[in-house]
């Protein structure tokens, strides 16, 4: 396919891209889905696998009537009984690994794009989209990815899930031909790879997709899964929060592009920040640190947040 026939291919087709989430990430996905329609120039189509109903999710005014939103889908997911691993007091659930079902729900021959729900869309994506499409055409592989990690860093991982190649990839972001993920019985290999590394793996779904495709991936820019917490990087598309630290947390509140978080959760809830405080313990030291931090420049802003997450504290009591 020429250049000029995936540019033609674009216009004609429709960009699709993925959430999976279950109660837990909602709001989160539904930041993630308006950060991203807010900076596209085209409509795109939206797929959300969940746990829950349209009804039980629902979705925010302001995204269902987006003028970039052609459509939003729906597949509620009957997650079947698995052993799954390492999720208590974990900051994913049960959710992460529902991508690993897309066949039994999704089926047409075009590309996908999935984003986790800790993903913010920071500049208009489809430009870098379509040129990945473009050299993933031009290839052998039908994925792309964004590595994290070479086998000569010295981490474990490789040694671990008995990697053959030389690159560990992040799976917050990645790009692929649904037809050919669905042929590759992605479901299937996960039920058995996972009795035979839930002892050694540590990054859920993102271990067992290393595992299946083991480097045999196109390399996805860093612009559309950058993960640098501090720095401002130019030209960046998808910010993605990987690990530990949200921007819904008081430990993480104050990253970069937390602020851009925050402000398109106001947009869609109006309310100035969603501080969630999973494990009370946790929320409490948490919350001593970020006191004794506090400077007297951002403290109108620093109190707002100390609110939001005693309040957050109050609501973990009464579950």
């Amino acid at each position: 396919m020429s250049l000029i026939d995936s540019i033609k291919y674009k216009i004609e087709s429709m960009y699709h891209f993925l959430y999976c989430f279950d109660r837990h990430y909602i709001k989160q996905g539904s930041v993630s889905i308006y950060s991203l329609l807010e900076s596209v120039q085209e409509k795109i189509t939206i797929h959300i696998i969940s746990d829950l109903s349209e009804q039980e999710i629902e979705v925010p005014r302001k995204i269902i009537q987006h003028k970039n939103l052609n459509k939003i889908n729906f597949y509620q997911i009957y997650f079947p009984e698995l052993n799954l691993y390492n999720l208590e007091e974990a900051h994913v659930t049960e959710a992460t690994f529902y991508r690993m079902f897309l066949e039994n729900h999704l089926s047409f021959d075009d590309y996908v794009t999935y984003l986790d729900c800790d993903v913010l869309c920071i500049n208009n994506p489809i430009p870098s989209i379509n040129k990945v499409i473009f050299e993933l055409e031009q290839s052998d592989r039908f994925i792309s990815f964004n590595t994290e990690l070479n086998s000569d860093d010295g981490y474990s991982y490789f040694t671990d899930l008995n990697l053959k190649g030389k690159r560990y990839f992040n799976a917050g972001v990645m790009i692929f031909n649904l037809e050919s993920w669905n042929k590759f019985k992605i479901k299937e290999k996960l039920i058995e790879i996972i009795p035979k590394v839930k002892d050694k793996a540590i990054f859920w779904d993102q271990d067992i997709l290393n595992i299946i495709f083991d480097d045999n991936y196109f390399e996805l820019p860093n612009s559309l899964n950058s993960r640098n917490r501090n720095l401002k990087e130019e030209n960046i598309e998808l910010h993605h929060f990987s690990g530990k630290y949200k921007p819904w947390s008081i430990n993480g509140a104050k990253q970069k592009y937390a602020d851009e978080f925050h402000q398109y959760y106001y947009s869609l809830y109006k309310k100035r920040y969603f501080i969630v405080v999973p494990n009370i313990h946790n929320g409490l030291n948490h919350l001593k640190v970020f006191i004794k931090n506090v400077k007297p420049k951002d403290i109108k802003k620093d109190l707002l947040l100390v609110l939001y997450t005693i309040i957050g504290i109050l609501k973990s009591f009464r579950k």
